[in-house]
């Protein structure tokens, strides 16, 4: 699969077409797209015509943007949070994807101009009291009921492991993103308890938390093996999430090959159609 976030379009017919030219048949629609009225449509016409989809965290765009965070303890924020995953899985299964993915919570407050910058959450969250734990429980109590809605329509829910930046510890000194270590993502999978549930782990993720946390990424891949069900790929090196391109000397490259049974999403952001069909080759030649 490619990501949405890979192609230059914001809609639906854009991706797909672009997607098309590419030689991609598989496509996983996430954060960035444009709202429209057609969306359910537009999905439902390029299915017809064979195209492949998954969903993913972020998505279907909302009227107005939030921060989803399913482990909040704003009434406010878990509920718009829950809303849209229940609206995504319902597009999941319409078009008969085997999941739904989604990001771990979090046990600060976020706003919408704050993803993806790791200094200014730093800036922002300096000296801020939080508690994990609380945060965690939310967590497991909001995915075994989202999980158990999830197996009615014969689907399964998986949850990604979230990224903090070695800048973002040194200045904050805590970690309030859930399951940026094996440990804890595999903690939470035993939690939930459910058997339609286990882990997307984003590589990139692995890279940059393993940097500011102090473990070996491949612990993702090797000791929480039982319980990935799909893979997010794009390099970085290791200070921030840049989804950037990857190759065979990747830290996680040697390892594909067993993981080649599952979904492996290209998450390398705006690429053309011959940086597309060259990270498609990486994939093919890492997995066969």
């Amino acid at each position: 699969f490619v990501s949405s976030h890979a192609f230059r379009g914001r809609t639906v017919p854009e991706v797909v077409a672009q997607a098309e030219e590419a030689g991609v048949r598989h496509i996983e629609l996430t954060a960035g797209l444009t709202r429209e009225d057609a969306l359910r449509s537009d999905i439902r016409e390029a299915r017809a015509q064979g195209i492949q989809f998954l969903t993913h965290n972020y998505f279907p765009p909302p009227a107005e943007s939030f921060v989803l965070n399913l482990a909040s303890d704003d009434p406010a924020t878990k509920q718009s949070s829950m809303t849209m995953a229940r609206e995504a899985m319902a597009i999941a299964h319409s078009v008969g994807a085997p999941f739904h993915s989604m990001h771990a919570g979090f046990a600060v407050t976020l706003t919408p101009d704050m993803l993806g910058k790791p200094e200014a959450q730093a800036a922002a969250f300096e000296g801020q009291k939080f508690e994990r734990e609380p945060t965690y429980r939310r967590m497991v109590e909001t995915a075994i009921t989202l999980a158990d809605e999830a197996a009615t329509l014969g689907l399964d829910l998986l949850f990604e492991n979230n990224v903090v930046a070695p800048g973002f510890m040194k200045r904050v000194g805590r970690d309030p993103l859930l399951m940026t270590s094996p440990d804890e993502a595999m903690r939470f999978v035993k939690d939930v308890a459910r058997p339609n549930v286990g882990l997307l782990v984003d590589v990139g993720h692995a890279h940059v938390s393993a940097s500011a946390l102090g473990f070996d990424p491949r612990r993702f891949l090797d000791e929480a093996a039982p319980y990935v069900r799909a893979l997010h790929l794009s390099g970085n090196d290791g200070t921030r999430d840049s989804n950037n391109a990857f190759g065979a000397d990747d830290w996680f490259a040697g390892r594909l090959k067993d993981f080649a049974s599952l979904p492996m999403v290209i998450e390398v952001y705006g690429l053309d159609r011959d940086e597309m069909r060259h990270q498609i080759d990486v994939v093919r030649s890492l997995t066969n």
